[in-house]
């Protein structure tokens, strides 16, 4: 038989922001930052315009994939 104390959510303990930026700190992969800053400005522009791209082309392919889709049915 359940209790209603064991229902309670347990209080949580208050955390500095030293605690929260180690937390996420450590799912950090510091070779890519490394990598990334050791580019020029033009050769990260260029990345970021080459990511854009990609994104265009996948929203595209899932347009045209859901509208396949709909014209099935």
């Amino acid at each position: 038989m359940v209790s209603e104390r064991d229902n309670v959510t347990p209080a949580i303990a208050p955390c500095s922001m030293d605690d929260v930026i180690e937390l996420y700190a450590r799912d950090v992969d510091c070779s890519l930052l490394r990598a990334n800053l050791r580019r020029t400005v033009d050769q990260r522009l260029a990345q970021a315009e080459e990511m854009f791209a990609l994104r265009a082309e996948l929203q595209n392919a899932v347009r045209r994939a859901e509208a396949k889709a709909n014209a099935d049915t």
